[in-house]
């Protein structure tokens, strides 16, 4: 059983399967390379107490830290947004004045 296999039985996001069987990763080279600490995040919730996994106190650590992660990416996306936002307003004015 391959690990995309073992994370399938797990119950694990659908992008994150497909990336480790494309890339064809074990447990060790997923961890090493992957793109998205939400992933690791959930699968160390999934083994928390499990035999040479972290316990609970230690995996709410690094959880704290993708949540953290996620919303630093969320304000700067959002920051985005509401450029683009703004530049869209200015542009439909000069659009409507004829102006571009």
């Amino acid at each position: 059983m391959t690990f995309a296999d073992k994370l399938v039985k797990m119950g694990a996001c659908r992008e994150a399967v497909h990336w480790v069987r494309k890339n064809k990763y074990g447990l060790k080279r997923a961890w090493a390379n992957c793109p998205e600490r939400i992933w690791i995040s959930w699968l160390l919730n999934a083994m928390v107490g499990k035999t040479g996994w972290p316990t609970e106190a230690r995996v709410n650590l690094v959880g704290d830290r993708a949540i953290g992660e996620w919303r630093a990416a969320y304000r700067k996306t959002l920051n985005f947004y509401e450029a683009d936002k703004a530049e869209m307003k200015y542009l439909r004015a000069h659009i409507r004045l004829g102006k571009v």
